[in-house]
């Protein structure tokens, strides 16, 4: 399993100056699939740290990810 971790394209050059958005995702499990918008005036002021937040995004992603798989082996009928 690996977490791939990329970033989401803008919508508009607006948005583009004042968010970036990053996505964390599993290949073949789209339910483990999360989004963060990150303030880009907080990433250029040092008030966020961006090798913080893909680390937080890779690590919530694994943790979707292994309860996803919890979920996948119960059994049908309980």
């Amino acid at each position: 399993m690996e977490v791939k971790v990329r970033r989401v394209p803008p919508t508009d050059d607006h948005e583009a100056q004042k968010w970036l958005v990053i996505e964390g995702s599993v290949d073949g499990c789209p339910a483990v699939t999360k989004r963060d918008s990150i303030n880009v005036a907080a990433i250029a002021s040092g008030d966020i740290v961006l090798a913080d937040r893909v680390a937080k995004m890779r690590a919530d992603v694994e943790e979707y990810y292994g309860r996803w798989l919890a979920l996948a082996d119960l059994p049908e009928e309980l």
